[in-house]
């Protein structure tokens, strides 16, 4: 049980870490522009 629950936090941490990626990519673009 522990195991799985740990794994399930890195998962979330990881979607997480894309989410804050995505937002930087578009402030990058628009910095482009």
């Amino acid at each position: 049980m522990p195991g799985g629950a740990k794994k399930r936090r890195s998962v979330r941490r990881k979607h997480k870490t894309r989410t804050i990626n995505k937002k930087n990519k578009r402030k990058n673009k628009k910095t482009k522009k």
